[in-house]
């Protein structure tokens, strides 16, 4: 059983796409909705099981690098020939190798290189978490015996690439995304407040009132990871997305608590 399949969302689904997926397909068959309280059984059972492994982000992990190693066991390529062709070797492949690498998210920004198993691996901008690097023919030949008559072609290298976490920003598909506190005269009347930056500092950025944005967040297009197409070119930039948060004053005395309480009274 696949369980993107499962749910019906591709491998890049964001976890917000699996909850929506796993909701909807939970409401089309339940046993109250087909009518039949054990016709729904055995799929609500494996709707369940695909969405507790793939809403979780260690498990999703586990689960995404088996997948590759599952779609790389056609590793092996044997070609036979009749009689009238003896004088053509057979071909066979090396297992694939699996690697792990760890990179920051300055290596996500700007791209990196790491050496692994005595090989320089070019990481691309905008390489997320869990992407696979395959490296063609660059691992190891089949171990001996190698007979005459055959040709052997050394292992594809298969190195998954995580990401550690940053203090203030994380990824979302191709956007960057990160959270700024305001206090509750800045949400109301608009000022001055600083932005995180990616390369470190912060951007001075006038702020308009809340209620003349659009859900709360600040939206700097282009600003984002690069897309790549899977000749490793880079394409259009994603978005950086500033999430603004109200952070509600301290009320310590009754005076104060009903001032606010009236002046929003007035406002509505």
């Amino acid at each position: 059983m696949n369980y993107y399949e499962t749910l019906g969302v591709s491998k890049n689904a964001t976890p917000d796409d699996i909850k929506d997926a796993y909701r909807k397909l939970v409401k089309k068959i339940h046993p109250d909705v087909v009518g039949n309280k054990n016709s729904g059984d055995e799929k609500i059972k494996a709707v369940n099981e695909a969405y507790k492994c793939l809403s979780n982000i260690d498990d999703r992990r586990a689960y995404d690098a088996s997948l590759a190693r599952e779609n790389s066991m056609h590793y092996t390529k044997v070609f036979s020939f009749s009689k009238g062709f003896s004088n053509v070797k057979k071909i066979i492949k090396a297992r694939p190798e699996f690697y792990t690498i760890t990179i920051t998210f300055d290596e996500v920004i700007h791209g990196c290189v790491k050496k692994i198993n005595n090989m320089n691996v070019r990481v691309p901008p905008g390489t997320t978490d869990g992407t696979n690097i395959v490296c063609k023919n660059a691992g190891s030949l089949p171990p001996p015996p190698h007979p005459p008559n055959v040709n052997f072609l050394p292992a594809d290298v298969i190195i998954t690439v995580f990401v550690e976490k940053h203090d203030t920003f994380k990824i979302e598909e191709n956007n960057i995304i990160c959270n700024v506190k305001i206090d509750l005269e800045t949400a109301l009347f608009g000022g001055e407040i600083e932005i995180p930056k990616t390369e470190g500092g912060a951007l001075k950025h006038q702020l308009l009132p809340l209620e003349n944005l659009n859900n709360n967040k600040i939206i700097f297009k282009g600003q984002g990871l690069y897309n790549q197409n899977k000749f490793n070119i880079l394409q259009k930039r994603g978005d950086k997305v500033v999430n603004i948060d109200v952070v509600a004053p301290r009320l310590d005395n009754k005076i104060t608590k009903n001032e606010l309480r009236n002046f929003l009274k007035r406002l509505k």
